[in-house]
């Protein structure tokens, strides 16, 4: 994780992979933006891999380090751009990479349709990871425990105290075994010295 950043940025995706239409396509993008990020106009980017030549070689460059670098090959087929988080939500930046790869040097406007079909490709692709949805699947099961007990007890989470005495007010109503027994499991090593200030009278 890059250092100095806020909140926001360090949630931003810092990655973009992009498969163009056809071989063609494919090298001549990657041309272009590594003469670009050589050339210091992508300062924005961190590192870029691809294939610059249609070889059997990934090509890239270490945009920090101001070095040549490589990755693995899937990105013989798909180009890779990981960005500086801080400019991750700058459209702005967003349009000057597409139209360096799509061969615009002027920087016009990109077309909304482009970018949308980006994000689109980008979104399926993250969606399409089975550790993102199960992560998902998670939270959402989490999410319905949390309103599940929150309606057995009929409290809001903040309500430490009501919770407190809601469960002393249980345990009373429990014979005395089963009682220390959790009293037992829940203060582990401390459970001596909850005895002991039990057994001591109350002042």
């Amino acid at each position: 994780m890059q250092s100095g950043l806020t909140a926001v940025q360090q949630r931003h995706v810092a990655g973009v992979d992009f498969t163009p239409g056809s071989a063609g396509q494919m090298v001549a993008q990657c041309k272009r933006l590594y003469a670009a990020l050589r050339a210091g106009q992508l300062e924005e980017v961190r590192e870029f891999y691809g294939n610059v030549d249609g070889d059997k070689v990934v090509d890239g460059w270490d945009n920090v380090r101001n070095r040549a670098a490589s990755s693995d090959s899937s990105h013989l087929w798909h180009w890779h751009l990981t960005l500086d988080r801080r400019h991750c939500a700058d459209r702005r930046v967003m349009e000057r990479i597409l139209a360096i790869a799509l061969g615009d040097p002027t920087e016009e406007d990109v077309d909304d349709a482009t970018i949308d079909k980006i994000a689109t490709r980008t979104k399926a692709k993250v969606l399409a990871d089975g550790g993102i949805q199960q992560l998902l699947a998670r939270v959402q099961q989490l999410t319905v425990s949390q309103a599940t007990l929150l309606d057995a007890v009929g409290r809001d989470t903040t309500d430490e105290k009501a919770i407190v005495d809601g469960v002393l007010a249980g345990l009373g109503q429990r014979d005395i075994d089963s009682v220390a027994a959790a009293l037992r499991s829940a203060f582990g090593d401390r459970a001596a010295e909850l005895a002991a200030k039990l057994g001591t009278p109350a002042s």
